[in-house]
């Protein structure tokens, strides 16, 4: 069945199909609607960047391209509010997205997919940590989200920024033999651009890094 569906994927968006469950499968934790768009819109060819145009509009979007294949669902956040939070928004509801079942993610990394048509969607751990680490880097070293100010508009025009400041280095770390391929993205965050370092250290919030929200600005 699966195979049936992956092969009847229009040849224009087998790339962003390939993403989208790439990061759904492997992600640190599930992806928010506006979250996986953005993800889904990082170009990884050189010059790498976030690419507008490939910004999907919307949850429509994301099923048309993966048909059968993904589930979107409301989560509603903790009501939790910190007595410094001016952004607070108790209980906002949010839209997640997540494979329909796991036998989805199973079949992607199986050895019977590589001897199959969908071979083009075959998934092991490896690359797909490495995937997403270097698209978080990617994310992360955007020159727009690092200019001016870091506040909670800032992070609804790049809704990715908090989940690629807390988890880059956990898909490093499982990227496993293929990190090398990635040490110049963190040579580029570290020594070379304070601006984006100093972002990072911002969205990165280790006191509570969990929690999605922003209580500063970066000035």
């Amino acid at each position: 069945m699966y195979e049936r569906i992956m092969c009847s994927i229009d040849e224009g968006s087998i790339e962003e199909a390939r993403r989208n469950l790439t990061l759904l499968c492997f992600s640190s934790r599930p992806l928010t609607v506006q979250e996986l768009t953005d993800g889904i819109a990082v170009d990884l060819h050189q010059p790498a960047g976030l690419n507008p145009q490939r910004r999907l509009q919307d949850g429509d979007d994301l099923r048309e391209i993966c048909p059968g294949l993904i589930d979107i669902g409301v989560e509603k956040d903790d009501e939790r509010q910190s007595e410094s939070d001016e952004y607070t928004d108790i209980g906002e509801v949010r839209q997640t997205v997540r494979i329909a079942h796991f036998s989805v993610q199973e079949y992607l990394e199986s050895p019977r997919i590589k001897r199959q048509n969908a071979v083009l969607f075959v998934l092991d751990s490896a690359a797909p940590h490495a995937e997403i680490a270097q698209i978080c880097l990617v994310y992360l070293l955007e020159p727009e989200l690092f200019s001016g100010i870091l506040d909670q508009t800032k992070l609804i025009e790049f809704p990715l920024a908090h989940f690629a400041a807390l988890f880059w280095y956990h898909h490093y770390k499982n990227a496993t033999s293929m990190i090398s391929r990635l040490d110049h993205l963190i040579v580029e965050l570290f020594p070379k651009r304070q601006d984006s370092f100093y972002t990072w250290v911002k969205l990165f919030n280790p006191d509570n890094p969990w929690d999605t929200r922003i209580y500063f600005s970066l000035h």
